[in-house]
């Protein structure tokens, strides 16, 4: 018994070291609450970037992930943001989603109050379609994809941006 009870603590103190470990991992997840959307936009003042919001049960969304990771890895200076609409109890899922895709280093939050709200906090037209992106130039004049994104439209957007 004895030897089954110590397998049993160590198993359980292995899986709370690995939760701690996705929690820190998960320590750069930002609470997207309704002045977040003007933070973001001051962060990247005078420089254009890309935000999207996505959620984890969405599998275009998981789909657009990918291509985001693609275009990061071959555009190194793109400035990408991404906004989990997801709860805020599954946050590990949100980071462990966002490293499956090889996006944990990304700006990336999450949102923290009512989804409805702070929808209209970015775009009163927008009524909770995901993959929802908004590219952004440097003047800050955006446009709206509702669904998911062609590989050809960023493409298209990201040679008329300046380097």
């Amino acid at each position: 018994m004895k030897g089954t009870e110590h397998r049993a603590r160590a198993a359980l103190g292995a899986l709370v070291l690995a939760l701690m470990s996705l929690s820190a991992e998960g320590g750069d997840l930002r609470a997207f609450g309704p002045q977040s959307y003007e933070q973001i936009l001051k962060a990247h003042r005078d420089r254009p970037f890309v935000l999207v919001f996505w959620s984890v049960d969405c599998a275009p969304c998981h789909q657009e992930l990918t291509l985001l990771a693609n275009i990061a890895a071959e555009n190194p200076s793109l400035e990408l943001v991404l906004v989990s609409t997801d709860r805020r109890g599954i946050a590990p899922q949100v980071t462990a989603t966002l490293a499956e895709h090889g996006l944990g280093r990304v700006e990336a939050w999450l949102f923290d109050g009512t989804p409805e709200r702070l929808r209209r906090t970015v775009d009163a037209t927008w009524y909770g379609t995901v993959p929802r992106t908004y590219l952004f130039d440097p003047a800050h004049r955006r446009r709206t994809v509702s669904g998911a994104l062609p590989r050809a439209s960023l493409e298209s957007w990201l040679r008329e941006q300046p380097r």
